[in-house]
């Protein structure tokens, strides 16, 4: 559906660039199989029309896909660098308004790398919007791993580019003993998926995002990991837990950030296509990014 382009001799005329990492070895799911979500993902896209649901042609802008990057199964390290170093190419193609990195994972441990080359290299200080059914913050997995899917955030919060002030969730409604007590700990309280079912939802919005344009803030980092969603609209994923967000509900805060923030990228995390004999979570997946991409591109043009 997108261009196809090369990772290393990108056009600088580029407004977004999709790239894809199949990677998962930081999982902790029994239901293997995130690593193949780029792929899937980019399947579903031809299912589509040209044009968003509110009538946005995405295609007036450039969106290249520079596929699948380079991944070490056994050496996370290795695969962090591969990340790092494709963003930092990205963002070297213009100091100002970078082309936009649109990220396919993978499991979600992925955005570390990318947010942490992101706080380098971006000329702005950006949150971080994150829509999951968990929040990601163990310490150490099983008391020993601080790399992995589950502990994303955590190691976020570590780099010095970001604090607990910077960070909000949407959807959370999965979340353990330790997780908790760091929470509490911090002041920090996820927009549940409750409180958005049950109450207003852009009201409920605008008062999180008030902490943000308090201090300055008006870009934003967005990752959304599909358990986010119901398992009725998104079965094919590693964790998935009854009582999410509905398609229309997460369709509805994309479209509400963008008109208040601007977006420096984002990813699409754990699709995982071995459970999903549908296809109905990477065509949910799909249909997000580009709708998702719409909104973006009408912030754009205001």
């Amino acid at each position: 559906m997108f261009e196809k382009g090369s990772k290393k001799d990108l056009p600088n005329d580029i407004d977004f660039v999709i790239l894809g990492v199949p990677f998962e070895a930081t999982s902790t799911s029994p239901r293997a199989g995130a690593k193949e979500g780029p792929v899937a993902i980019r399947k579903a896209f031809h299912y589509f029309s040209l044009l968003t649901e509110l009538g946005t042609d995405i295609f007036q802008k450039k969106i290249v896909d520079i596929g699948d990057i380079e991944v070490y199964s056994t050496l996370i390290d290795k695969t962090m660098t591969s990340i790092e170093e494709t963003i930092s190419n990205i963002l070297s193609l213009r100091t100002a308004n970078p082309p936009i990195p649109i990220t396919l994972g993978g499991d979600h441990f992925i955005t570390f790398p990318v947010i942490r080359e992101l706080a380098k290299s971006c000329p702005s200080k950006f949150a971080l919007i994150v829509f999951d059914a968990h929040v990601d913050l163990y310490d150490k997995w099983l008391y020993k791993e601080q790399y992995k899917h589950c502990t994303v955030f955590r190691r976020i919060l570590d780099l010095p580019a970001f604090d607990k002030t910077d960070l909000l969730y949407i959807g959370a409604r999965d979340i353990d003993y330790e997780e908790a007590e760091f929470l509490n700990k911090n002041a920090i309280t996820p927009l549940s998926s409750y409180t958005i079912s049950q109450e207003n939802l852009e009201s409920n919005l605008l008062q999180k995002f008030q902490s943000f344009q308090e201090r300055g803030i008006d870009h934003v980092y967005v990752s959304i990991d599909i358990d986010v969603l119901d398992p009725c609209y998104a079965p094919g994923t590693g964790y998935p837990i009854p009582g999410g967000l509905s398609y229309r509900q997460l369709w509805n805060c994309l479209q509400i950030l963008t008109q208040y923030f601007q977006v420096v990228g984002f990813d699409v995390v754990e699709v995982c296509p071995p459970f999903d004999s549908s296809e109905i979570t990477a065509i949910t997946a799909a249909r997000i990014i580009m709708e998702f991409l719409g909104f973006i591109i009408q912030n754009m043009q205001k």
